[in-house]
């Protein structure tokens, strides 16, 4: 399915979309960050993450001429005009496995089905899902689309940057380098793509973890983003959730270890512990 990669419309949305992701950047940095030595790579990190959102689409569009990127976008206009015919039936589409649902369900919606090849694959079809939210919001601008994702993305990046720079202070530069600009992570990390999504989820999920398990914080809130992230990669790339869990547990086992005071009850518990 081929569409127009730029359009006056874009003229329009972009700067509209730029404008509410920075304000939004600037205010939390200037909040949450204000005192904090990190603050200096926030915005241009989320620079960098933008970019890396349209170069993405703009080497698979003049280059490729066709890819992943592309057509989870294009596909998603069937889940957009879903939306605006009736928001259940987005809602319906968005929350079906697959096109192997009952055949009632698959006769309602049939209509929008048959013009989603992804929905055949239930992971690219969880991918193309959540793209029809961004594309619902950037009024089918793929730009708006890829900034919107990309700056998502960027909130699940930094925060696992911030996990990470709590354990080694001192390497915060080196960190900041590796996790957030480097050039291969913010391209492939960045815009329409599985990766963009699994990125971003998996900070988030690293984050609630670290806050719930490590530092005690115990919030609903936590839980609830974990949920959602660990869902999300699952449906998306579970060897990404599958070789990660294992490695948590014995992150969070260790700190748990590390926080018994005394060497000798160390030693006793450390064994019940792993």
């Amino acid at each position: 399915m081929r569409f127009e990669f730029f359009s006056w419309l874009d003229l329009v949305i972009v700067p509209f979309w730029l404008m509410i992701i920075l304000l939004i950047a600037t205010l939390v940095r200037n909040g949450r960050y204000r005192n904090d030595a990190l603050a200096r790579y926030f915005l241009p990190a989320l620079y960098i993450k933008l970019f890396g959102g349209v170069a993405v689409g703009l080497v698979y569009y003049y280059y490729y001429r066709g890819g992943d990127t592309l057509e989870y976008f294009a596909q998603s206009h069937t889940l957009q005009r879903a939306f605006w015919d009736s928001p259940f039936k987005w809602l319906q589409l968005i929350t079906v496995r697959d096109r192997n649902v009952s055949d009632e369900d698959y006769h309602l919606l049939f209509d929008y089905l048959q013009y989603i090849i992804y929905s055949s694959d239930y992971r690219a079809f969880t991918v193309v899902k959540i793209v029809s939210i961004g594309s619902i919001l950037g009024f089918n601008s793929y730009i708006a689309c890829s900034i919107i994702l990309s700056s998502i993305s960027f909130v699940g990046v930094w925060a696992l940057f911030r996990v990470l720079v709590s354990y080694y202070p001192k390497l915060h530069r080196e960190m900041a380098i590796s996790v957030l600009f480097l050039p291969s992570v913010v391209f492939w990390g960045s815009g329409i793509l599985k990766d963009s999504i699994t990125l971003g989820m998996l900070g988030i999920l690293l984050y609630c973890i670290y806050n719930v398990a490590v530092l005690g914080r115990i919030k609903i809130l936590y839980f609830a983003f974990a949920l959602i992230s660990g869902y999300l990669i699952f449906s998306i790339k579970a060897y990404i959730l599958i070789s990660f869990i294992p490695l948590a547990l014995i992150w969070v086992g260790l700190s748990y270890i590390q926080a018994i005071g005394s060497p000798l009850a160390r030693t006793a518990f450390a064994p019940f512990i792993v």
